[in-house]
């Protein structure tokens, strides 16, 4: 015969007049939707999940290259893995979903649609008049670093290296 303070005690914790509690959360649900039930089930919640990988890949992927300032002519893949994300993550809803593989798609549409707006709208046109290597430099008056006013005449003959900034304002 055992030796314990309760006469039903058992190793696991639970005793038959009292289960073991269990804490309900975020984490719970996370470990117990890796099950086969739980994923046949809610199969939209894996769909929400890989729309959101899609989306913040394919944002750092962009931001690498931007910061490299290597960015294509032609983003059309980019915006190309950007709607599928948008489209896993419709789908993710129209399958079903628990509520983390919600906010998880919700935000893989939000990146999978803002971004390649964001490359609509910031077309750079080059203007008509844009000056290229070789050009000779316009005329033009500013302001120097001393205050004092400066004019590209005078410049006239000689090597100099101008700086152009590539912006958009």
């Amino acid at each position: 015969m055992p030796c314990s303070p309760c006469p039903d005690f058992t190793p696991g914790g639970e005793t038959p007049a009292r289960p073991a509690l269990r804490k309900k959360g975020l984490i719970s649900d996370l470990l117990e939707s890796t099950t086969l039930k739980e994923m046949k089930a809610k199969p939209g919640t894996r769909i929400g999940f890989l729309a959101l990988a899609i989306s913040v890949g394919m944002f750092l992927i962009w931001f690498i290259i931007n910061a490299r300032v290597g960015v294509p002519e032609d983003r059309t893949p980019f915006v190309a893995v950007w709607v599928v994300a948008v489209i896993l993550g419709i789908s993710a809803f129209v399958r079903g979903t628990r509520w983390y593989g919600g906010v998880a798609a919700v935000l893989g549409i939000l990146i999978g649609v803002f971004l390649p707006l964001t490359i609509a709208v910031s077309k750079q046109g080059l203007a008509a008049d844009a000056i290229a290597v070789g050009d000779p430099l316009p005329q033009f008056e500013a302001i120097d670093e001393f205050g004092e006013s400066f004019n590209s005449e005078s410049l006239q003959g000689q090597l100099v290296l101008i700086k152009f900034f590539r912006a958009h304002w």
